[in-house]
């Protein structure tokens, strides 16, 4: 945020203020105000803990990134997603 607000205006928003999973929340946030771009570093990152705590996991993961897409194409603004280096194939265990 320090370097991007020596060109632009940059505003933080934390999950108190904000919560990516409730789809509603989110549309009425980027409503009532006008960004060029959004860069999203939300994440569930605690990867162990992430297939215990599936619920929370996946609200993070999948449906705070999809509800800022939906957001991105009502409202035109460019979505930057920043993810985790963990990256896993589907049809094994193991880390790529």
């Amino acid at each position: 945020m320090h370097i991007l607000s020596k060109r632009h205006e940059v505003i933080g928003v934390c999950r108190d203020e904000l919560d990516i999973a409730d789809l509603d929340q989110v549309l009425s946030y980027f409503g009532q105000h006008s960004f060029d771009a959004v860069i999203n570093s939300a994440a569930y990152t605690k990867v162990d803990q992430c297939e215990t705590d599936f619920d929370n996991a996946f609200k993070a993961n999948a449906l705070g990134p999809r509800n800022l897409a939906v957001a991105s194409d009502k409202y035109g603004f460019k979505l930057i997603h920043i993810s985790t280096d963990y990256v896993f194939n589907g049809t094994t265990r193991r880390l790529l």
